[in-house]
């Protein structure tokens, strides 16, 4: 498969080694447009899949590679638990004067978009595929 054939449904399916290899090909269109490397690339159990995560350096920016497709994305605190050592670390953040409010829910409400499905299009604005990495990518 190729970067234009991409979708999020085959990233995620992918095994590490071909994660790697549509990698190399996207920092190499991005190379061709201006000097462009893989500066990471790491896979990561999600939601009963395979996430990969690809880090692509480019004029000293770091760009995302999204693959187009169906997601959803966002916090939905209704569904959302928080384990206890979350809790603790969020109290003993809120003692420090970091925070909003007494509860961990309602703070991270307040900073993470709420849940959403979206479509990314296939065809990115950006040739490469990439998307700043200041702008969040990971689906929830």
């Amino acid at each position: 498969m190729s970067l234009a054939d991409l979708t999020f449904d085959r990233w995620r399916a992918l095994d590490p080694a071909a994660a790697r290899r549509i990698a190399e090909e996207a920092a190499a269109l991005a190379a061709a447009l201006a000097a462009g490397r893989v500066a990471e690339v790491g896979t990561a159990e999600h939601l009963g899949g395979r996430f990969h995560q690809v880090v692509i350096e480019r004029d000293g920016q770091e760009l995302a590679l999204v693959p187009g497709g169906t997601v959803t994305l966002g916090f939905d605190p209704a569904t959302w638990r928080p384990a206890p050592e979350q809790e603790a670390d969020y109290a003993a953040s809120l003692a420090e004067g970091f925070g909003h409010g007494d509860d961990l829910r309602a703070h991270l409400s307040h900073l993470l978009s709420p849940r959403r499905t979206v479509t990314v299009p296939h065809e990115s604005a950006t040739p490469s595929g990439c998307a700043s990495r200041t702008t969040p990518t990971v689906p929830s």
